[in-house]
């Protein structure tokens, strides 16, 4: 009511309404922001300017989006202002709800944006003012005589832009509607707020048309930079500061940024398992340019290799081209399809071909090396994320080779190549910078380059004159065989970047084919030494939905108070029913489900039987998991737990008092009472273990960690990094022939382990299926240590495999 009434006022003192409008939006910004933070939601951010300025972000966009459909209410439906405003209001208060509910006020959001503030370094606002300043500046022919009219009409009219374009044989727009619709809104905008006099300005116009593609290039590099944690530096050298992009979207001006982030954002999508919006992102790509359609196929054998159903596949592409088809509404317009389907850049395709020698034939060599890439991803029985990427990265590179290119063109895989040169270690990132090098030359001399045309909004002396290649002919100079000179070694430099990149995806994903399809772990130990606190941390690493865990309690065979518990202790394999856990491990491993009744520690009671299905990972924890010989073989991976006396019963009494309601007298006479079970049952199994954790008492509240497991395990990366963090001790020494030690002393950050996990293991996602929650402290250390018994695990398998 405020912003209407603040915009009646103003209209009535004879105020622009678009000016009315923008007075009452801010004057409710405040009352918003209020109103919101004090009755509808609940603050949760740490800082109160953070929160706010997150909200005026908001209502900025709101804004924008408010005042559009405004002037398009007024300009275009010839609406009063009056009327117009309230369904204006109408939307903002929509938009400005979900975004204060979603975005403003929601721990989640405000969590990845946090992170996300991590990415907008000094030297990203440097390259972005850069970026910035010459979104006014240059732009090809494509851009000013083809781009901007076309978007510039649509804006204004919003009539079939197609159709009108190709009926006065003026330059086609050969992207999708999608494309259309998203250029247009700053031109919508703009059209409603500023003096004709500005907007007609070539500057402002070439800025308008740069805006989504800023906005998207942004948001494109926070995803790269969150596909690659801990390396955003780098992303934000090879992709942020790249030449060639920065040639494509701020100087030569093509649009292939906004396909390229939807594409990105849907496999995201993808591999955050949120299937239904990737496919609904992927059709939204290809309403931005039809190219993306390509990754379809890709995408259901992806499904269909992560053991997704048929029928599901089919329903996830209807879905995708339903968004194609509600996004273009002028799909079977005569002009749309002259300019997008039929327009001379698509013909490109089938541009390189062998002939044959009769009825014309001819054999199309890029949708032919298409398919040999599809059909050769088919043919891996395990797919993963590496796998999706790099098929796609090498797709795209294998038809830009093999069509004459477009200079945005190479948008399509160079954001794939950078992903794979950024995350493995020796990656020949000269090669990288060898390719932008040659992509700017091939451009800059070839013969049908527009580098001068892109210049002429600086309307200088360079308006008309020839081109270089023209230049160098008028010079005498061979400038053909210059162009296919560069031409070869750009592509050359291409296609060894794309062969490197499926060389080390293939290693990555070869070490995922000998990955067993359910990994079973143990953890054995006494009452009290943390053995559900490493479980915990360990279900962090690979994901609760990909965890069975089996608590060895639930086989107790009698609840708390039964007479029998004064002739045998817990720790006696008298008082379990160890063979059920066998029998459950068996059960479990051939992939069925078991029915198992949990122990609940607070009542001492079993619960109501619940059904277990198997999962990726099982794990068993409890007193005597290695007491049975044929148990002991089942396990891939067995842990042993201990912790010096008075540290363990000072840990059970707390645990015991707060969670099970006994006594420090009663907790100190259990454990004298199983003490002789404990030494006769329990520490014999330390024997078995392939990695004994024990907890040394230090003295008061301080304790040191000591590992022991085979010589066999490489921990050299893992000592480097840790022993260089301050405040933090790493002792490793070799025990005998067989063994080797790790002690582990002080504090070390959460934020730290992520970044030595995601240094060392950048397959870190293949081994565990999840993107490990790392702690920090000492059950950080425990996961990264388990992440690297997985990463030997499998290395081993993978030997054994080639050797056989």
């Amino acid at each position: 009511m405020l912003n209407y009434g603040i915009f009646w006022l103003f209209l009535a003192l004879g105020t622009n309404y678009v000016i009315a409008a923008v007075a009452g939006y801010l004057v409710g910004l405040f009352f918003g922001y209020y109103l919101n933070r004090s009755w509808t939601f609940t603050s949760v951010a740490e800082r109160k300017t953070d929160e706010f300025a997150l909200y005026v972000f908001l209502y900025l966009v709101s804004l924008a989006a408010s005042i559009s459909f405004l002037g398009i209410l007024v300009g275009k439906f010839f609406m009063h202002p009056l009327v117009a405003n309230v369904f204006a209001i109408g939307l903002s208060t929509v938009t400005n709800f979900l975004g204060s509910k979603f975005l403003v006020f929601h721990a989640g959001a405000l969590g990845y944006l946090k992170r996300i503030r991590g990415y907008l370094t000094v030297s990203f606002w440097a390259i972005l003012g850069v970026k910035v300043a010459s979104s006014f500046l240059f732009g090809s022919p494509f851009m000013t005589q083809g781009f901007i009219p076309f978007v510039s009409y649509f804006a204004h009219t919003l009539g079939n832009p197609y159709d009108y374009f190709a009926a006065i044989g003026a330059q086609v727009f050969p992207y999708p509607a999608g494309m259309l619709f998203i250029f247009s809104i700053p031109f919508i905008i703009a059209e409603n707020i500023l003096p004709a006099q500005i907007f007609l300005n070539i500057h402002t116009q070439l800025f308008l048309m740069r805006l989504p593609i800023i906005a998207l290039d942004v948001l494109l590099y926070i995803i790269l930079c969150m596909f690659l944690p801990t390396k955003e530096r780098k992303v934000r050298l090879l992709y942020f500061a790249s030449p060639i992009l920065f040639y494509i979207n701020y100087f030569h001006g093509q649009l292939d940024i906004v396909p390229m982030f939807f594409l990105f954002l849907s496999l995201a999508l993808l591999f955050k398992k949120k299937t239904l919006p990737a496919f609904a992102v992927l059709g939204l790509g290809i309403a931005m340019k039809t190219h993306i359609a390509v990754a379809i196929p890709f995408y259901c054998i992806y499904l269909y290799r992560n053991k997704e159903s048929p029928v599901a596949i089919l329903k996830m592409f209807l879905v995708s081209f339903g968004v194609f088809w509600a996004v273009n509404p002028f799909l079977f317009s005569q002009g749309f399809i002259y300019s997008v389907l039929n327009n001379p850049e698509q013909q490109r395709l089938f541009s390189l071909f062998i002939p044959f020698g009769f009825d014309d034939l001819r054999f199309f060599l890029a949708p032919a090396a298409l398919i040999a890439i599809l059909y050769h991803f088919s043919s891996y029985k395990k797919l993963n994320h590496d796998s999706l990427l790099l098929v796609l990265g090498l797709a795209y590179a294998v038809l830009i080779s093999l069509v004459p290119p477009m200079p945005g063109w190479f948008y399509w895989s160079v954001p794939f190549l950078i992903l794979f040169f950024v995350k493995f270690k020796g990656a020949p990132v000269w090669n990288l910078w060898v390719m932008n090098g040659l992509y700017v030359l091939y451009f800059l001399f070839s013969s049908d380059s527009d580098v001068i045309q892109s210049l002429l909004p600086f309307r200088g002396p360079f308006r008309g004159g020839p081109s270089i290649f023209g230049m160098l002919e008028g010079a005498g100079m061979n400038a053909a065989l210059f162009q296919d000179i560069l031409f070869t070694l750009l592509e050359a430099s291409l296609l060894l970047g794309a062969f490197w990149s499926y060389k080390m995806g293939t290693s990555t994903n070869l070490l995922y084919q000998e990955k067993k399809s359910r990994f079973v772990l143990g953890i054995a130990g006494d009452s009290g030494v943390g053995k559900s606190t490493l479980a915990d941390a360990f279900s962090r690493v690979v994901g609760h939905e990909n965890i069975a865990r089996l608590d060895g309690d639930d086989l107790h065979k009698w609840e708390r108070g039964n007479p029998e518990w004064n002739a045998v202790s817990h720790l006696n394999p008298k008082a379990n029913l160890l063979h059920v856990d066998l029998v459950h491990a068996v059960t479990l491993l051939r992939g069925d489900s078991i029915e198992r009744r949990p122990y609940d520690h607070s009542t001492g009671k079993f619960s109501t039987p619940v059904d277990m299905e198997a999962k990726k990972f099982i794990l068993f924890q409890g007193l005597l998991p290695f007491m049975l010989e044929e148990m002991r073989s089942m396990f891939d991976l067995k842990i042993f737990m201990e912790a010096d006396e008075p540290l363990r019963i000072a840990w059970k009494m707390a645990r015991d008092g707060s969670e099970r309601g006994y006594s420090e007298v009663e907790t100190k006479a259990q454990i004298e009472r199983r003490k002789p079970d404990a030494e006769k049952f329990v520490s014999p199994q330390r024997e078995f273990a392939d990695w004994a954790i024990h907890y040394a008492h230090e003295g008061g509240r301080t304790y040191s960690t000591e590992y022991i497991f085979k010589n066999s395990i490489g921990v050299d990366g893992l000592v480097e990094q840790l022993s260089a963090v301050q405040e933090f001790s790493v002792e490793h020494s070799y025990v005998d022939m067989n063994y080797q030690r790790l002690v582990f002393r002080g504090e070390i950050s959460a934020t730290v382990l992520r970044e030595v996990a995601y240094r060392l293991f950048p397959n870190m996602f293949d081994l565990v299926d999840h993107d490990p929650d790392i702690l920090s402290g000492i059950s950080g250390i425990h996961q990264l240590f388990f992440i690297n018994f997985l990463n030997h695990f499998y290395l081993v398998r993978l030997h054994r495999a080639r050797l056989s």
